[in-house]
């Protein structure tokens, strides 16, 4: 419990090196084997998903590399990804030395209460990581909500989220780092920015897994 995430960080350090020398004669699945990280727009300072989702190969969809690790993280059980997973963030935070110096690391809560919160749990590996606080309970949901997937259209999106979360505690003045698994339609990411705003933090800053394909532009 108290070195896990930390171990995991060096063996998964350790192993990317040995699969890189492998790969490093075929660019192609050199390519396809590591995160592209995609720039989010929204209400917030600075935003990335690790990856897309999935991608298409020929006329098959298929999940991409860090779309993989998260359907068996949350979907398999396979909850010890969470530090492989968090440390593809902490690399992409690395690699942005222009953002400021970030204090606090909130979840975007669920859509509904469950036994395990598995953002809320990439929230906490990625503040033992980072070396910052996390607020597990700044930002709430003030209702239920639909899963954002079940919806169709953008009105329907927007309107599901829309005023279904508050802030609770103190906020002023920290540069945040806002985080959630996906990114689809940035309904439910830019709600949550914007009760946060609310807050007056100095800056907010936003991170995901993934995104989908039809969000990007």
């Amino acid at each position: 419990d108290k070195y896990g995430t930390e171990v995991l960080a060096i063996v998964r350090k350790a192993l990317k090196s040995v699969l890189n020398e492998d790969k490093a004669s075929d660019p192609a699945t050199s390519f396809l084997s590591r995160p592209h990280p995609r720039p989010l727009y929204g209400p917030w300072l600075s935003g990335w998903a690790l990856d897309f989702h999935s991608r298409f190969v020929g006329s098959d969809q298929v999940r991409g590399v860090i779309g993989d690790l998260v359907y068996r993280y949350k979907y398999q059980c396979e909850h010890h990804l969470v530090g492989e997973l968090t440390g593809f963030w902490v690399e992409l935070l690395a690699e942005h030395p222009e953002l400021p110096s970030l204090q606090t690391v909130i979840p975007v809560p669920p859509s509904k209460q469950r036994d395990f919160d598995p953002v809320a749990h990439l929230a906490e590996a990625l503040a033992s990581q980072l070396g910052i606080q996390v607020q597990l309970d700044t930002l709430i949901k003030t209702r239920p909500t639909r899963p954002q997937k079940e919806l169709k259209s953008l009105m329907a999106k927007h309107g599901n989220v829309a005023g279904a979360f508050a802030l609770q505690g103190r906020v002023a003045g920290q540069n945040l780092l806002l985080v959630d698994d996906l990114y689809d339609s940035g309904a439910t990411l830019c709600e949550a920015a914007r009760t946060l705003a609310g807050g007056r933090p100095r800056h907010i800053v936003v991170l995901t897994l993934t995104k989908t394909i039809h969000a990007d532009r």
